[in-house]
């Protein structure tokens, strides 16, 4: 695609597409971590054995897992179409959401 004039403004499709891309990408990972990743303090109060708290983790890290694992397989797909190198923007995208998140 080209640049486009839209008034007095050039625009490139291709750029506004994978801003809007990395954009929606960044807002559905934080949500998606901010969702599976938290984890209640009442729980570590409360009388439950270490062994149901293990599985409750281990099972909020599989439906991350799971759910990363669809952002990707969107990604790889859209990446055909939108002729992008769709997994180096969801690895660039995923890493700069966990790096702002633990600092």
């Amino acid at each position: 695609m080209k640049e486009t004039m839209i008034g007095d403004l050039k625009m490139n499709p291709q750029q506004l597409l994978e801003e809007g891309l990395r954009k929606e990408l960044v807002r559905q990972l934080s949500f998606a971590m901010h969702d599976h990743l938290q984890f209640s303090m009442a729980s570590e109060r409360s009388t439950k054995s270490l062994q149901s708290r293990h599985k409750v983790f281990l099972n909020n890290l599989s439906l991350l897992s799971r759910r990363m694992e669809g952002f990707q397989s969107a990604i790889i797909w859209l990446q055909d179409y939108l002729r992008i190198d769709g997994l180096l923007i969801y690895l660039q995208e995923s890493t700069r959401v966990i790096w702002y998140s633990t600092k």
